[in-house]
């Protein structure tokens, strides 16, 4: 079976296609799912004032 026949089988041959809403929509329930935890680096004991 050849690359091109695979993907034909999944359908996944024809190219991506989808609105910017589509997109933005994707992303933004991608980004909640991973929940991010944002943390400010730790300062060295030196840096203090």
């Amino acid at each position: 079976m050849t690359n091109e026949e695979y993907r034909k089988s999944r359908g996944t041959d024809k190219p991506f296609s989808a609105s910017e809403e589509q997109v933005k929509e994707t992303w933004n329930a991608s980004v909640r799912k991973e929940k991010y935890q944002y943390r400010k680096p730790n300062a060295s004991p030196e840096a203090k004032p």
